[in-house]
């Protein structure tokens, strides 16, 4: 697969069945929004894998037991979560 050099466009065409969503949207706006929603689902992409990274995270916590929550009044401290039920009635407000 050949990569484009910064700074130059690339075109891209779809087609799509004339009962396809996007072709219902109006011939002026078409592109814009067609971009924008390629632009948005490889954002949502990326941000979804480091939500999923997280969750394996807080996951693997919550199996070992070994689960610390900062509080809000130091930082520096953090605050052993013994059950889950205190994690769902912790107040960090």
């Amino acid at each position: 697969m050949s990569k484009t050099p910064k700074g130059k466009s690339v075109r891209v065409v779809l087609y799509f069945s004339p009962d396809h969503p996007v072709a219902q949207i109006p011939d002026e706006y078409r592109n814009k929004m067609v971009k924008e929603m390629v632009n948005f689902a490889v954002n949502f992409q990326a941000d979804f894998k480091e939500l999923k990274k997280e969750t394996l995270k807080i996951r693997k916590m919550l199996e070992s037991g070994n689960l610390f929550l900062s509080t809000p009044e130091s930082s520096n401290n953090a605050k052993k979560i013994e059950t889950l039920k205190e994690i769902i009635d912790l107040d960090l407000d």
